[in-house]
């Protein structure tokens, strides 16, 4: 199963209403480490713990009402003790990801999206109290479908909102780097081991001794091979690893990376190379994928 098969499971974990043989698939997901239901677990109790101030009291339906007291007034039967819970299930640890915005502005969410899970809750509790018959169980499942794939829906809204405004943070802070004038900035251009698109731009902050390193448009390093920044001097005789990277499926790839003190007076070139993974590299030794000069 994958993240879409769980995204329902997700949901009633939070809200306490799977059952035990529900949970232990799901329990097994979330301990692999998956990210995005890891995040929708947290969203998911954040969102519960707001109901109680968000929502009015729901007032029973008529006919809940009469058939509750239809049976107090009826015969007192013998209650038959419910069976012993079952033991709790372990306790996993799940990794929360790092919010990509701040927490208050993940924590500002439409109303709607509360309300919603408060009515996912609601129909789900109520197809298990009102009555047996399977006519009305297989409405309200039917109901309750629906529902969880509207507020599915809303949540996949959510998290394209909080990523255009992370998106927005990274435009706003790459403006401050153009403008500010203790940050020099610098280009590298792909060579012909690359498609002619490809370059990467490097924010060297001189205060704090830092390169931000950006790049677009690269091709997957060969199998068994990574990308690595190195620091050059001018003279080329000097060539220390600044840091391995590997791009994203669209190409791009990010890095920061302190400058070391004994090179900076005479660095003077940036270069990437593709390099065997996992080996301790100390002069380059692949071909060259992205040079620049600092001195443009």
């Amino acid at each position: 199963m994958n993240c879409q098969d769980f995204a329902d499971e997700v949901l009633l974990h939070a809200a306490g209403a799977l059952e035990p043989e529900e949970v232990e698939p799901l329990l097994d997901h979330l301990a692999s480490g998956c990210p995005r239901c890891a995040g929708r677990l947290t969203e998911a109790k954040s969102l519960l713990g707001l109901l109680a101030v968000t929502l009015p009291p729901a007032k029973p339906s008529e006919k809940s009402r009469q058939q509750l007291l239809a049976r107090l007034s009826g015969p007192s039967q013998r209650i038959t003790p419910p069976p012993a819970p079952l033991p709790p299930a372990p306790m996993i640890s799940i990794p929360r990801p790092t919010p990509a915005v701040p927490w208050w502005m993940q924590m500002v969410i439409p109303s709607a999206i509360a309300a919603t899970i408060a009515a996912v809750i609601t129909i789900f509790f109520a197809a298990r109290m009102v009555n047996n018959q399977a006519a009305e169980r297989q409405q309200v499942a039917s109901d309750t479908q629906r529902t969880l794939a509207q507020l599915t829906s809303l949540l996949y809204q959510q998290q394209d909102v909080i990523g255009n405004m992370s998106k927005s943070q990274k435009a706003a802070q790459t403006i401050r780097w153009e403008t500010d004038r203790d940050i020099k900035t610098f280009t590298l251009n792909g060579t012909s081991h690359q498609p002619p698109s490809a370059r990467a731009r490097v924010f060297w902050d001189t205060d704090r001794a830092i390169w931000c390193f950006y790049a677009q448009g690269l091709r997957p390093a060969p199998k068994g091979e990574t990308y690595e920044l190195w620091f050059v001097s001018g003279d080329g005789k000097i060539a220390l690893p600044a840091g391995s990277f590997d791009p994203g499926p669209d190409g791009n790839a990010t890095l920061e990376t302190s400058v070391p003190a004994k090179i900076s007076p005479v660095l003077a070139i940036a270069a990437v190379t593709d390099e065997p993974a996992g080996v301790n590299i100390v002069s380059p030794s692949g071909s060259f994928q992205l040079q620049g000069s600092l001195r443009q």
